[in-house]
């Protein structure tokens, strides 16, 4: 089991895509592998035959560095692994084995058939049947085994809320502007790009990082904007790397792109891994605010909600009132790396892009 991520301890077995007897060069895909990140295409880095799969698909935890399969350099050694089975136990007890606690008197400690064969049981360990036992009822639930990815979301989140001082400061944004020019842009667009929202939000976000980089994490140069993604076996963050550099159709494109990857499990791991700041968008969803939680070893994650309409009063206005666009977002900081009035001042940088969008194409 290859490792394919720096945190990947286990791995679960997918589709083989070469059969037994099959040549392979370097860059072949040899089989699908979920890590703890996304699910993987693994190429091969040699050249030869595969002989033998000793893991079949569908196969969960594999830990890494257990042999998966058998590659041989020529052809005529697949007929040697032909009966190969990589057991602790012999093969006329492996499915005997847990039934019983024999004496073991093969070699290395191991259990034979005679063992299995002479085992006399201990009535004394037997538990009595009672007559009035009734049958479990039917479950009336699915168990639906976790995917690699969901139980390293769960741990790495835990640790994150439970190990660092989160706190969180709130604005609201007037998006009449953003709004105005996202319209006016995609018009013009000649279906090579179509903005969104969370187009402007990345933009604006890379900016406010090189204006105020006490809260880029680790103080790092370059602004990579992770981007918080839900697939179907969880929640995977692809990266812009250097957004404050890009364009916005530059960036929209690459958002769309890595997004529909992420969800066939397609993304490779230098576009998911690292990243110095993350958003996270329900606005979507109709959600108006909420806050999210810090993605380790990052120090800050903005939660983006939805745009909607509110009356405001306006003097200028006969009707003495007018309706604009507003949007709220949630800024988490880890207040170890991020002190509040740093924090403050990142948030008043971004909406300052946010509300003056002219800014983001200069």
């Amino acid at each position: 089991m290859p490792a394919l991520s720096p945190t990947m301890t286990m791995g679960s077995v997918g589709a083989w895509k070469k059969q037994i007897g099959d040549s392979v060069v370097p860059g072949d895909v040899l089989v699908e592998i979920e890590t703890d990140k996304a699910q993987m295409d693994f190429e091969c880095q040699e050249e030869g035959y595969l002989a033998k799969v000793l893991v079949e698909t569908g196969a969960k935890d594999v830990p890494v560095g257990k042999p998966i399969a058998i590659l041989v350099e020529e052809k005529e050694g697949i007929d040697k692994f032909a009966d190969y089975a990589p057991e602790e136990t012999s093969p006329s007890t492996k499915t005997e084995q847990p039934k019983v606690e024999a004496d073991r008197t093969g070699p290395n400690d191991r259990i034979t058939k005679a063992d299995v064969e002479n085992y006399v049981p201990s009535t004394a360990s037997q538990s009595p049947v009672t007559s009035g036992q009734t049958a479990s009822p039917t479950a009336t639930y699915t168990d639906i085994p976790q995917s690699n990815i969901r139980k390293v979301i769960a741990q790495r989140l835990s640790e994150s809320k439970q190990n660092i001082p989160h706190y969180y400061l709130t604005i609201e944004v007037n998006m009449d502007k953003i709004m105005k020019l996202r319209e006016a842009l995609n018009r013009d667009s000649d279906g090579s790009y179509k903005l969104s929202v969370n187009d402007f939000v990345v933009k604006s976000a890379a900016l406010a990082l090189k204006d105020v980089p006490e809260v880029n994490s680790a103080w790092y140069h370059t602004a990579d904007i992770s981007v918080a993604t839900a697939t179907p076996t969880g929640l995977i963050t692809p990266i812009v790397t250097n957004a404050d550099t890009k364009g916005l159709a530059t960036i929209s494109n690459e958002i769309k792109e890595m997004a529909r990857r992420a969800r066939e499990g397609k993304l490779a791991p230098n576009e998911y891994q690292g990243g110095t700041f993350s958003i996270s968008n329900l606005g979507m969803y109709g959600i108006k605010s909420f806050t999210a939680i810090i993605n380790p070893p990052q120090s800050c994650i903005l939660a983006v909600g939805s745009t909607t309409q509110k009356v405001i009063s306006d003097a200028s206005n006969e009707s003495s009132y007018k309706v604009v666009n507003t949007m709220h977002v949630t800024l988490s900081c880890d207040h170890r790396v991020v002190d509040g009035a740093v924090g403050a001042q990142w948030l008043k940088t971004w909406r300052s892009y946010i509300e003056n969008p002219l800014k983001l194409l200069l």
